[in-house]
């Protein structure tokens, strides 16, 4: 079967993006946790997308106990397309500065309409609630964060 003959709910394609970068922001303004965006190209057009975003740790630098990060994942343009956290909390149980292990996890409808052919980005984005906050993706040597996009037949 060619991806225009697969039934509603068929999984046409699957691109996957990884980093393993840790970045870290200390502004209120969203950063880019993948530096680039991670793109797919829909193969017919009227497919949905949906995105699977794995965040694979969390950081900060502080003696703060408290701290929130807001998460989001943009288009190519950066327009904002999902809220995925606004505010997600976790709280330090050590006045020791330094890493902890918080995963946050998303499956999202990006809702987006497609032409086959003509490639979509998408980028996750975060920014700092307080104190100095990083996505630490490098928390141990194994930890990724992944941001996988699925073109769903419809």
């Amino acid at each position: 079967l060619t991806s225009a003959q697969m039934p509603a709910g068929s999984v046409l394609q699957v691109v996957n993006a990884a980093n393993n970068v840790s970045r870290r922001t200390a502004t209120t303004s969203f950063v880019s946790i993948f530096g680039t965006a991670a793109s797919i190209t829909p193969k017919i057009s009227g497919s949905r997308i949906f995105a699977s975003i794995t965040i694979g740790g969390i950081s900060r630098n502080s003696t703060d106990y408290n701290a929130t990060t807001s998460f989001r994942i943009q288009d190519g343009s950066g327009n904002d397309l999902k809220i995925l956290a606004d505010h997600y909390h976790y709280r330090i149980q050590s006045a020791d500065p330094g890493n902890i292990r918080a995963n946050a996890h998303w499956f999202v409808d990006l809702g987006t309409s497609t032409t086959a052919g003509t490639a979509k980005s998408f980028n996750v984005v975060f920014r700092n609630g307080n104190g100095s906050v990083s996505v630490a993706v490098t928390y141990d040597s194994g930890d990724y964060t992944n941001i996988t996009l699925w073109e769903i037949a419809q």
